[in-house]
C-alpha cells in the first residue's frame, strides 16, 4: 500500500527568519530537507511524525530532491533515512480529520520553516485506511461502495461493487460466509451467492401481491391468499431468512371481508410491521399496523381513503419524515394519490391528488 504526499510547486525566495515570501519566487531545484507530521485541525494533537517524535516538530529531517519546485515522498517507505515510522490506516480509521504538517529547509542544519496552511488529508488516505475493509450488511467500506445486482442466473445471485474512491492497491474484501468474493481491484469487486427457493405456504393459491421487508431484524413477507381472498403475514425465524415456519402464518385481514390484500406493501412503521393494501370488496385503501414489534397479532385495519371513491391500487408504503405515507391510484380516474399520517403510528390520515388522468395512467 502506497501513500504519497505531492504538493504544488515549492517556491523559495527571500528567506527571512521563519517567513517565506513567494511573491517573486522561483521554482526550486536541488536537495531540500523536509519534516512531516500528521496532526488534527488545530495541531493540538500529533498522530504521526516521520521520525517518531511524539509531539510537535520532528527532530530529524528527510533529504528529498526537488525538481522545478515539485517533490514527492512515500510516507510509508521506511527505508528512507529518518523515515522511522510508516503511516498506517489506523490513523484514519479513528480520526475524522487529519492534516499534513510540513517543515522544510535548504540545509540540514536549518532553519526549518513551516509551510502554511496545513493540508487536510482527504478521501485517498481514507481509502488507504480501508485496505482490509469488511463488507457488512450495509455494504460499505472506508472509501464507500455502491453495490448493484448484476445478474440472477439459475440459483445464483451476482453483485458488482464500485468503490466511490479508488484504493491505491487492491483491498482485501470480506463478506458473509454465504458469499464468494471474486478478485478485487483498486476500483471494485464482484461477489456471488447461491440461493434456493423455499415453499413458505400452500397448497392453496398463495403468494400474489407479495411484499418483503426487514421487521425487527428479520425478513418478513405480507402476501395474498387468492383462494380465500385474505391478507397474510409471516416473519422468518432467523436473520438470514433461511428458516420459515408455515404454521406461524397470520391472517392480517379477510376473516369478515371476502377480497382484501391486493397491492399489499409491507414496511416497519414506528417499530412495528405495517401493511397498506387495497380492499377490492369495498374499493378502499387500507392501513394496518401490528400490535407488537414482530407482528404476532394485528388489529382491525384503518380506512385511509375510499369512502367516496374506489381507490387503493398499486399501494406503496414508506416512512416519510417520521410518519407513514402511501402512494396509490384510483382505478376510475387514473389519478395518482398520496396519503400521509398525522402521527408516527398512522392513526389518522390526510390525502391529496398528485397527478393523472385515466387516459394517462391506466387503460
Amino acid at each position: 500500500m502506497s501513500l504519497f504526499t505531492r504538493f504544488r510547486r515549492l517556491k523559495l525566495c527571500n528567506l527571512r527568519g521563519s517567513r517565506i515570501s513567494g511573491h517573486y519566487g522561483v521554482n526550486h531545484d536541488g536537495l531540500v530537507y523536509f519534516k512531516f507530521a500528521l496532526v488534527n485541525g488545530t495541531a493540538s494533537q500529533t498522530f504521526w511524525t516521520n521520525d517518531g517524535t511524539a509531539t510537535g516538530e520532528p527532530a530529524a529531517a528527510l533529504e528529498i530532491q526537488v525538481s522545478k519546485g515539485y517533490y514527492a515522498v512515500l510516507l510509508v517507505y521506511t527505508t528512507l533515512p529518518n523515515m522511522n515510522t510508516p503511516v498506517t490506516g489506523a490513523i484514519f480509521a479513528v480520526n475524522d480529520e487529519v492534516h499534513l504538517r510540513v517543515w522544510f529547509a535548504t540545509s540540514a542544519a536549518g532553519p526549518f520553516h513551516l509551510l502554511s496552511p496545513d493540508r487536510r488529508i482527504t478521501t485517498a488516505a481514507y481509502a488507504f485506511s480501508a485496505s482490509n475493509a469488511s463488507i457488512a450488511p450495509g455494504y460499505e467500506t472506508g472509501a464507500g461502495a455502491a453495490l448493484t445486482p448484476q445478474s440472477v442466473s439459475g440459483n445464483a445471485l451476482t453483485l458488482s461493487a464500485s468503490f466511490t474512491e479508488s484504493f491505491l492497491e487492491a483491498p482485501t474484501v470480506a463478506m458473509d460466509s454465504a458469499w464468494t468474493v471474486g478478485t478485487a481491484s483498486e476500483s471494485g469487486f464482484a461477489a456471488s451467492a447461491a440461493f434456493e427457493a423455499q415453499t413458505i405456504d400452500g397448497p392453496d393459491k398463495v403468494g400474489t401481491h407479495a411484499s418483503l421487508a426487514v421487521i425487527n431484524g428479520r425478513p418478513a413477507i405480507s402476501f395474498r391468499n387468492d383462494s380465500k381472498g385474505d391478507l397474510m403475514y409471516l416473519r422468518t425465524l432467523d436473520a438470514s431468512g433461511k428458516e420459515w415456519l408455515s404454521s406461524s402464518i397470520i391472517r392480517v385481514d379477510g376473516e369478515f371481508v371476502s377480497d382484501v390484500g391486493l397491492y399489499a406493501s409491507l414496511a416497519e412503521v414506528d417499530g412495528r410491521p405495517s401493511v397498506a393494501y387495497y380492499n377490492s370488496s369495498q374499493g378502499d385503501l387500507k392501513f394496518v399496523r401490528a400490535n407488537d414489534a414482530n407482528g404476532t397479532s394485528w388489529p382491525s385495519a384503518i380506512t385511509v381513503d375510499g369512502l367516496s371513491a374506489d381507490v387503493g391500487l398499486d399501494a406503496s408504503l414508506a416512512v416519510i419524515g417520521g410518519v407513514p405515507a402511501i402512494a396509490y391510484q384510483s382505478p376510475n380516474t387514473g389519478e395518482i394519490l398520496y396519503a400521509w399520517a398525522d402521527d408516527a403510528a398512522g392513526a389518522a390520515w390526510n390525502t391529496t391528488a398528485v397527478d393523472g388522468s385515466l387516459s394517462a395512467y391506466r387503460q
